[in-house]
């Protein structure tokens, strides 16, 4: 997976800055170094807070979507879905919004507004 910068916040109010690589129900996987080697995992239980930083790629698919692209936004979603599908399966509330998870709506979003509602299949169940 893609890593995506972050800080976070602990429960006893201590900020570091990081890389996320992936996460699960449990754990958060933060590098100290922007290619993400060396994650390790940091209990969720354990963290306060995440604040994400936005990637260029994802702000430029974002800007596709806000011009109403959407084809052009249907292949940058494609990409950011699969790069940072690391992120798109955990269940824990701090990960509810994160990149990986919202890549893959607006890439099913794209897909229903310029009628391809065949390929929405494959990400539905990959997600589910």
């Amino acid at each position: 997976a893609k890593p995506i910068a972050v800080t976070v916040t602990l429960n006893n109010d201590k900020d570091f800055p990081g890389y996320v690589t992936k996460a699960d129900d449990a754990n958060l996987y933060i590098s100290q170094f922007e290619d993400g080697q060396a994650a390790r995992g940091y209990s969720l239980a354990t963290i306060k807070s995440i604040s994400w930083r936005e990637p260029d790629d994802w702000m430029a698919a974002m800007d596709l979507w806000n011009r109403r692209d959407y084809n052009g936004a249907i292949a940058a979603f494609g990409k950011a879905m699969t790069e940072y599908e690391g992120l798109s399966r955990s269940k824990h509330p701090l990960l509810t919004d994160n990149i990986g998870a919202q890549a893959v709506f607006y890439y099913m979003e794209c897909l229903r507004r310029t009628g391809k509602f065949n390929e929405m299949m494959e990400p539905s169940i990959r997600v589910q």
